[in-house]
């Protein structure tokens, strides 16, 4: 059953706004955010991800990663026994580029992931 972004109740990119200030730019980039939950993150079966501003609006779902995890090993800590093998692979990665560097994601995801989605704010990979 999906889930639609109002029912959660939850400010996107809470981090950001801690006024009650109105700022044009971040209503556009929620109107962005909504669009790509819309078009590509609405099924909560789908693992997820996401810069860790973006994970609450998005944890309804039984499995969700703060990026740059499940990616980095060190993330998982530096013991030779640390639990490194995530249980599920992430299927999408959202990046919000005032949050994380597009092109160390860039690196970090090229091997494994293209580009389904970019504009000013965001970036959408598919993994392969």
């Amino acid at each position: 059953m999906s889930q639609s972004l109002n029912h959660w109740k939850i400010p996107v990119m809470a981090s950001h706004v801690w006024s009650r200030i109105q700022n044009p730019y971040y209503g556009e980039k929620r109107k962005s955010f909504e669009k790509i939950y819309n078009d590509y993150l609405s099924s909560p079966e789908i693992v997820i991800s996401a810069s860790h501003n973006l994970t609450p609006s998005l944890s309804f779902r039984p499995f969700i990663y703060a990026y740059p995890n499940p990616y980095i090993k060190s993330n998982y800590g530096l013991s030779p026994y640390a639990a490194y093998k995530p249980p599920m692979k992430a299927e999408l990665v959202l990046i919000d580029t005032e949050m994380d560097d597009p092109e160390k994601a860039e690196k970090l995801l090229k091997k494994d992931a293209f580009i389904i989605y970019h504009d000013d704010f965001f970036l959408l990979y598919k993994i392969r």
